[in-house]
């Protein structure tokens, strides 16, 4: 990405963005990807940690930041419905390997990335919950029509998926 991040900045944001949530906790959690791990399959490979080491598979978000080349600002961030492992010591880790660093989540410090906690964010079946997007200057109206259309692509999106799964 060519624009520098400030990370102070959307550091706030988050925290904003957790608190519109309904006041969730953001933590963050260490990359570390099992071995068996796959892209993609954040609950399973989470559930296999949880089988093999004990602790627990907490639910929530991980932010992914882009930008639109064409609109000026500072883009948006995206959620993505994901599932980390909490150690018996309390230790956060992400098992779930990216890689391409294109689909990695937001990073605010070394080896970590944030992940807003949501408990209620249960998958329904083998279908994650829709992504959501979200404008970052929310003066931009050409901006905001951007992530408004993501958000009705993803409801479209999301609602197939449950219909699949239905008939599976």
């Amino acid at each position: 990405m060519a624009q520098k991040m400030d990370k102070r900045w959307f550091k706030r944001r988050l925290d904003a963005i957790a608190a519109d949530m309904g006041g969730k906790q953001i933590m963050s959690a260490r990359q570390q990807p099992e071995a068996d791990a796959k892209p993609q399959q954040c609950f399973a490979n989470v559930d296999r940690k949880v089988a093999r080491e004990g602790g627990l598979k907490v639910f929530g978000w991980t932010p992914h930041w882009r930008r639109v080349e064409a609109i000026p600002g500072p883009g948006y961030l995206f959620l993505t419905h994901h599932a980390v492992w909490v150690s018996r010591d309390g230790l956060v880790v992400d098992v779930t390997p990216y890689p391409d660093a294109k689909h990695a989540p937001l990073s605010l410090n070394p080896d970590y990335s944030p992940v807003i906690i949501d408990m209620d964010a249960v998958p329904n079946g083998s279908v994650s919950l829709p992504l959501r997007f979200i404008a970052l200057d929310e003066n931009n109206s050409e901006l905001i029509a951007y992530v408004a259309e993501l958000n009705a692509k993803e409801a479209e999106h999301h609602a197939a998926a449950l219909a699949a799964a239905a008939s599976a």
